[in-house]
């Protein structure tokens, strides 16, 4: 699911891209390494009630 969905955004920056060459390109990084390990650390949060 996140493959196709950062392949559908990609898509959408190149075609916005091509169609606005006047403008600085919009770039959309794909790595998700810290995001990962953002998910790997501990919860900190509040306890149910």
């Amino acid at each position: 699911m996140i493959r196709t969905q950062s392949r559908n955004g990609h898509t959408d920056v190149d075609v916005y891209n091509d169609k606005n060459p006047a403008q600085a390109p919009i770039q959309i990084p794909l790595d998700f390494t810290l995001d990962v390990e953002e998910l790997q650390l501990p919860y900190k949060g509040k306890k149910a009630a």
